[in-house]
């Protein structure tokens, strides 16, 4: 019985140690950064990637930045039935402007600003691209914020779309997601 003990113990140990060589993933080399990460809060997770970092401030809102550069964050952004809202975009009804200009000056009260809405393809969130309202604006100048909705506010994932390329954005924007 000894023996049958030991030689099933020794088999295990030889099927840990093929299973842990037969790993197809290459051994990871510390000195290597991930292309990607998670940063999490107990409202929201958000996949940032290579390059990104996220701080959160005092105010509970976070500031991303690009390679140790501020380029945007995320803010609580209060709006009576925030979903709803999403059904009113593009409709050609007084209502439906007064609301956009209402959450314009939300994001931004100290500015005037032109800017263009639309709701994503998958009908999740808001996606706004707005810059000040000036004849001499440069692309630089330009702000987007994708507005996730939930309850009565916004989580507004904004990015200064100078630095941020609109390929990362959208990445964020579709690794982003809202605890229930």
């Amino acid at each position: 019985m000894k023996k049958m003990l030991t030689m099933a113990v020794v088999l295990a140990a030889s099927l840990l140690s093929l299973c842990a060589c037969s790993s197809t993933d290459p051994p990871a080399d510390p000195g290597e950064a991930p292309l990607q990460s998670w940063y999490k809060t107990d409202a929201y997770t958000l996949l940032l990637p290579q390059g990104f970092a996220a701080q959160e401030g005092e105010d509970g809102a976070v500031t991303l930045s690009l390679d140790g550069q501020a380029v945007g964050g995320v803010q609580v952004v209060p709006y009576p039935n925030a979903a709803g809202f999403l059904d009113t975009v593009g409709a050609a009804s007084e209502d439906s402007r007064d609301s956009g200009k209402e959450l314009m000056r939300q994001l931004s009260p100290e500015e005037r600003l032109a800017y263009m809405m639309t709701v994503s393809e998958d009908g999740t969130y808001l996606e706004i691209s707005c810059s000040p309202d000036t004849p001499d604006v440069t692309p630089e100048e330009e702000t987007m914020h994708y507005l996730f909705p939930q309850g009565d506010q916004f989580y507004d994932l904004y990015f200064q779309a100078g630095p941020v390329s609109a390929d990362q954005q959208q990445s964020m924007a579709k690794g982003f997601a809202l605890h229930p």
